[in-house]
């Protein structure tokens, strides 16, 4: 990536597309586009796929693949994009307010659904909220000791911040699915395949802690 600053590469330029596609042309990743130009980073995905003249996947929330046509276990950690290219979104960074607090940037959806801690853009932890993601999030801010999990991770947070670190919140809601006229549990799903699949180091020390 160039040392030139994005301000710098921007400069003169109008348009917010034409902003992304000179802030990737220089070698910055999406999500750090995203960041720079205070946009969705589904915005700067959309761009730069017409741009390359292709078509984003498409999506049916009604229908589930067979294990076989999934991708094989790629262990972690992934990058962040990953996940916003697959439906994600990039609600929020945590911000230390002390060297025991943290906070959001922004507001998590009050709708249940998976959520992702990631660490200078790497997935470090998928979890799980039946009850409202934004409820959810608030636990890790607070890191009561009698929520282990949520101590635990909030630690992982406050450690990353004091590092100089990025901490990214990526959220998402899949909808109910059926199988053969049976409801599925989305949201369910796919934290337990993400887990499976990428072994996010945060959810292992969790797991290695309760042997």
């Amino acid at each position: 990536m160039t040392d030139i600053l994005p301000e710098e590469i921007v400069a003169g330029l109008v348009t917010k597309s034409d902003k992304i596609r000179a802030l990737d042309k220089a070698g910055f990743s999406r999500a750090d586009i995203a960041r720079h130009l205070d946009i969705r980073y589904q915005h700067v995905r959309g761009v730069l796929v017409r741009e390359a003249g292709q078509k984003p996947a498409d999506r049916n929330p009604d229908v589930m693949i067979e294990a076989k046509d999934m991708p094989p276990r790629d262990p972690g950690p992934w990058a962040m994009e990953r996940l916003l290219d697959a439906g994600f979104s990039l609600v929020a960074q945590c911000e230390g307010s002390g060297p025991d607090a943290f906070g959001y940037s922004a507001l998590a959806p009050r709708q249940p659904g998976v959520y992702a801690f990631a660490v200078d853009g790497l997935v470090m932890y998928v979890g799980l909220t039946r009850h409202g993601l934004r409820t959810r999030l608030g636990h890790y801010v607070y890191g009561h000791a009698q929520q282990r999990t949520s101590a635990r991770i909030k630690g992982m947070i406050l450690g990353a911040l004091a590092e100089g670190k990025s901490v990214s919140v990526l959220v998402a809601t899949p909808p109910k699915m059926m199988w053969n006229g049976l409801p599925v549990d989305g949201a369910a799903g796919l934290e337990t395949g993400l887990i499976a699949a990428l072994q996010p180091p945060w959810n292992q020390q969790g797991v290695k802690a309760r042997k």
